[in-house]
């Protein structure tokens, strides 16, 4: 995060403050403590801003490569990495001034997004043998596609359980939030 921030705004004092500030929000460690997707979901979408950022002051094959496999990966953990993959994978194409689009290396990049996405191909290997925390039976196509699409927490939802109307933020920003009292 420090390099992010010192590499966009070339001050290492607000680098500072702003990893600081990240780095203690409540928010930011209750998700960090829990064996969960967010985690590492949080590291790809800021190494894919750090790697964009990077991008834009020096462009290099390389880091546009490296930033396509983060987002394969990306995908491969956490659908909701995409809200930040399109705006920065958009940028670093713009940025390129159309050298991205030569035909080799369009294909280097879809070829890194692709291995990306490899913990996918982990799945089917894994699922005979029925290890704890499995991931269900993808040893079949309507299984994997149930796993990849998401289907049991409902693809592209930001969160599972509740519906929308129920949740503790639509509530207390709702126009006219629900009264406790009866009378």
């Amino acid at each position: 995060m420090r390099q992010l921030v010192e590499l966009s705004t070339g001050s290492l004092p607000a680098a500072l403050l702003a990893s600081g500030a990240f780095a203690f929000t409540p928010l930011v460690w209750h998700y960090a403590i829990q064996a969960e997707v967010f985690a590492l979901n949080n590291l790809l979408a800021v190494s894919l801003l750090y790697l964009t950022a990077r991008y834009a002051r020096a462009p290099s094959d390389t880091t546009a490569c490296l930033g396509a496999f983060v987002i394969g990966l990306g995908m491969s953990n956490q659908h909701t990495i995409v809200f930040y993959a399109l705006p920065c994978a958009a940028y670093v194409l713009y940025v390129s001034e159309g050298s991205l689009y030569e035909r080799s290396k369009m294909a280097a990049l879809v070829g890194c997004g692709l291995l990306g996405l490899a913990p996918y191909a982990y799945l089917p290997l894994a699922s005979p043998l029925a290890l704890h925390g499995s991931w269900g039976e993808v040893d079949n196509i309507g299984g994997f596609l149930v796993h990849v699409l998401r289907q049991e927490y409902g693809t592209f939802r930001l969160f599972s359980g509740a519906e929308a109307h129920e949740t503790r933020f639509m509530i207390v920003h709702a126009p006219n939030p629900p009264t406790s009292d009866a009378s």
